[in-house]
C-alpha cells in the first residue's frame, strides 16, 4: 500500500485506498485530539506546491492562491472569535 507522506500525520493518513480523518472534537486549548480545518488545508497547499513544482499551471497557482484565502478566512476568524471572548466554546 502507498502511502503519501505529504498528508500524514497523527491525525490523518492518506493511502491508495483513500483519504482518512480523526476529526477535533472539542476546542483545541484543552486538548488536541484531531485534525482542523487549517490543519487539511495545509496539507492541501504542500500537495498543490509539489504539484506546481512539477507540472505548474495556472489553475495550481490559483488554487494555492484560493487555499492561502481560506487560511487567512479562518485565522480572521479565530481572530474575531477570541475577540469575542468566545474562543473554545460552542457560542456563535
Amino acid at each position: 500500500m502507498k502511502r503519501y507522506p505529504w498528508f500524514a500525520n497523527e491525525f490523518a493518513d492518506v493511502d491508495d485506498m483513500g483519504l482518512n480523518i480523526r476529526w477535533q472534537r472539542g476546542p483545541l486549548d484543552v486538548d488536541v485530539n484531531g485534525a482542523s480545518p487549517d490543519m487539511v488545508i495545509r496539507a492541501l497547499i504542500r500537495k498543490f506546491e509539489l504539484w506546481q513544482g512539477e507540472l505548474p499551471c495556472e489553475e495550481n497557482a490559483n488554487i494555492l492562491s484560493y487555499l492561502e484565502v481560506c487560511l487567512g478566512e479562518l485565522d480572521k476568524r479565530t481572530r474575531d472569535r477570541a475577540r469575542r471572548g468566545v474562543m473554545g466554546r460552542n457560542e456563535v
